[in-house]
């Protein structure tokens, strides 16, 4: 629940829920992991990555390998902002034999470097953790851990309610035209990291002789938009798809997971409003045309097998789509769970 980037890419720093509140969620979410005994489990936002990544890796008793994505300016435990440290991880049962591959970067400044202990990172950077388990039942699988760009996805309703300000003269066609490229911007960034993602894996699969792949984490856009049609069209399968169709699975949801969406409702979003019109009524209507965009409900995280493991898949599921006792979900996404058949 932090977040440190705005949509001019520079590092602003806000804590949108009280500590403990948090430090609750940890808790939970330690517990839930632990209880779901999966063998390969792929995490993103992952906060402060270097030391939260070994804690789950001890008390879940896991391999984890990790790599840093937003981090501001660090050395050491002093940063700016002090508590951005975000990243990625991925753990596996240590049987599975986890080994790193790499972590490279989807998009951001050429200009940049992280590390556990040093790090000059001061616009928003999305990177893809690679990792091999060396001994599944299927032999070598190439397990991809991403995180895409969060900008606006240009949805049909979307387009729809902007042209309506339009017809209405809530806009100008000046004001429309800004708030379309403002959207095609955030879709050609993640199609980009998406062309560098298959890049790697082309590179990876080639290397290491393998077509067994998992691509675990956040598209931040729906199955409707063109990002998700590109990783199907590289012969992967949605997990979620494949077992259920189009019923459910919905990520990000609203209606059930209303406190911790609250919190992010109060953040103040990255959307270049102001660069796009000076009318304060323009303004508030296209922040609330924005909001409800971003709340909708729909799918954004996925699990998408390729190889031999794609045929393997027995049942997909949501994780941690219920609070405990206190009302509390242990984040604003629910996650995705995928049993193989061995």
């Amino acid at each position: 629940m932090w977040h440190g980037l705005d949509g001019n890419s520079s590092i602003h720093m806000g804590q949108l829920e009280p500590q403990g509140r948090r430090e609750k969620r940890l808790t939970n979410a330690i517990a839930d992991l632990r209880d779901c005994a999966a063998d390969v489990i792929c995490l993103q936002e992952v906060n402060p990555a270097p030391t939260l990544s070994k804690e789950l890796s001890e008390k879940l008793g896991l391999t984890q390998i990790h790599t840093i994505d937003n981090s501001g300016l660090r050395f050491g435990k002093w940063g700016l902002p002090p508590p951005l440290f975000c990243g990625i991880t991925t753990l596996a049962d240590t049987n599975l034999n986890l080994n790193f591959l790499g972590e490279f970067q989807l998009s951001g400044p050429a200009l940049s470097y992280a590390s556990d202990f040093f790090c000059f990172r001061l616009k928003e950077t999305r990177m893809v953790l690679f990792g091999m388990l060396e001994d599944s039942p299927w032999g070598r699988v190439l397990i991809g851990n991403y995180h895409l760009h969060h900008g606006v996805e240009l949805t049909g309703a979307l387009k729809s309610k902007l042209n309506d300000l339009y017809r209405d003269k809530v806009v100008s066609e000046i004001e429309l035209k800004g708030a379309f490229d403002f959207c095609y911007a955030a879709r050609d960034r993640r199609l980009r990291e998406l062309d560098n993602l298959k890049k790697q894996i082309d590179r990876l699969r080639k290397e290491f002789r393998t077509d067994n792949i998992i691509l675990a984490g956040d598209l931040n856009c729906s199955d409707e938009s063109l990002e998700w049609k590109k990783v199907i069209s590289w012969g992967f399968v949605d997990c979620h798809s494949k077992v259920n169709g189009n019923d459910g699975g919905f990520t990000w949801d609203s209606r059930l997971n209303t406190e911790n969406h609250r919190y992010g409702q109060n953040f103040h979003f990255p959307w270049p409003i102001n660069q796009i019109t000076e009318n304060v009524e323009a303004r508030e209507q296209l922040r609330q045309a924005f909001l409800e965009n971003e709340f909708r409900l729909r799918r954004i995280d996925y699990l998408f097998a390729r190889g031999p493991i794609s045929q393997a898949i027995r049942s997909t599921k949501l994780f941690a789509e219920k609070p405990d006792t206190n009302g509390i979900y242990i984040s604003d996404h629910f996650g995705v769970m995928t049993d193989f058949q061995v």
